[in-house]
């Protein structure tokens, strides 16, 4: 299903889409509408020349706006005014459209940047979610009449007990929608947008009929709904051709083949060179899906062998690593009794652990200690550390030789003197 979704993604759309996104940008206009409550019973005109306080609207048990266009539009603008007297705390909101009062399609998802009662203006998606792509050649605008504007919850520092803080208020005077309603565009939006909601419709009854084996009906529909379908020998040299005719094909040729290699045959290193392929020739294909997908992070236990060298337990311990070698340095640590001055490396390759110095202070080095630091220099080679946790009832006299000998190292660096 996942494929499918991002084949569905590249089909072509109708080529009369440039002539509606000119109307757009040339001939925008502000549309009439009516506002109302959503059983219909009372209506309110709201002003659209600055901010009039009989016009505000004001509602506690609705929680929708309900928005009736005078005639079908293509709407692209949605402007919103608050009345900020009234409580009109609400945030993020969402906006649906359609031709019926059910306001089926999802045209914005967005929030109000400001508690105040200057207008702000929303752009709103107008062309049908399962076919959006970069191109405006095969885009499918969507007509509507009815427009809902749902709040989803109170903005933030809201009074807590209050009604704002708990069932959010509506408070706009001024609501404004742009977008064309000439008859002749719109009723090349309504053909289209209708040839498409149609196809939409037998492409699932054809999956249905496919999926439950029922040839007979599948070669009707499909017949009648795709007259000019690709045979067999044309799909297969549209495997990987991002725009196909979405008049000739009711699925894209590589979900045809995937399930036919997949489900019929159960096919599977066939079915993954498909995809593999498909990557290759569309390196999009999956963008939308991998933009809904969430990671999950994926955990290995690394344990050393019985028998095999590797530090004992501890705390206040400190790493770091070279990503060169893919090797991580591991260096002192509190063992519950002790503080402690080994210094091991975890070979990640050969998934080993060997003591480079069991006692670093014997061997000239820093002292034992806990809860330092450590750091990596990958253009030298070399580990630095400094610093250490001292109880209050210990004195500096204890010899640390961390950041007293970290700075003879860069004295020694800035000298050109060799470090020791």
């Amino acid at each position: 299903p996942t494929l499918a979704r991002c084949l569905w993604s590249c089909i072509m759309r109708d080529v009369t889409a440039p002539t509606i996104q000119k109307q757009l940008e040339n001939n925008a206009k502000l549309l009439s509408y009516s506002l109302q409550k959503e059983d219909g019973k009372e209506s309110i005109a709201l002003q659209t020349e600055g901010f009039i306080k009989a016009s505000q609207w004001v509602t506690t048990s609705q929680q929708t706006l309900f928005v009736r266009l005078e005639r079908p539009s293509v709407v692209s603008i949605l402007a919103l005014g608050r009345f900020k007297a009234h409580s009109s705390l609400f945030k993020e909101f969402k906006v649906y459209g359609g031709m019926t009062p059910e306001c089926k399609h999802k045209l914005l998802h967005s929030s109000l940047r400001a508690n105040n009662d200057k207008g702000e203006a929303f752009e709103l998606v107008n062309v049908s979610a399962a076919q959006q792509t970069s191109s405006p050649n095969f885009e499918v605008y969507i007509p509507v009449q009815y427009i809902r504007i749902v709040p989803l919850g109170p903005r933030p520092g809201a009074p807590h007990g209050t009604l704002a803080a708990s069932q959010p208020t509506l408070g706009f005077w001024l609501v404004e929608l742009w977008g064309i309603d000439e008859p002749t565009t719109m009723a090349d939006v309504m053909a289209q947008y209708t040839r498409h909601m149609e196809r939409d419709l037998a492409r699932v009854c054809l999956k249905h009929f496919r999926r439950c084996g029922m040839k007979v009906p599948f070669d009707a529909l499909l017949h009648s709904s795709f007259p000019h379908h690709m045979d067999s020998m044309e799909a297969d040299s549209h495997l990987y051709t991002e725009t196909i005719d979405p008049a000739r094909c009711w699925e894209h040729p590589l979900a045809t083949r995937l399930h036919s290699v997949l489900v019929e045959a159960g096919d599977l290193a066939a079915a993954e060179q498909l995809i593999l392929q498909a990557y290759k020739s569309m390196p999009h294909l999956f963008d939308d899906y991998l933009s809904r997908t969430t990671y999950t992070p994926q955990w290995t236990r690394i344990e050393a062998p019985d028998g095999a060298p590797r530090p004992g337990m501890r705390g206040g311990h400190q790493m770091c690593l070279n990503e060169a070698d893919e090797q991580i340095f591991l260096f002192g640590g509190w063992d519950g009794t002790r503080e402690l001055a080994d210094l091991w490396v975890y070979d990640i390759r050969a998934d080993t652990w060997t003591e480079l110095s069991p006692d670093t202070y014997k061997d000239g080095g820093p002292t034992p200690r806990s809860c330092h630091a450590v750091c990596y220099d990958a253009a030298n080679r070399r580990i630095f550390t400094i610093g250490k946790y001292l109880d209050s009832d210990r004195t500096l006299s204890t010899p640390t030789h961390g950041l007293l000998g970290f700075l003879a190292n860069l004295n020694a660096l800035r000298s050109g003197e060799a470090p020791q």
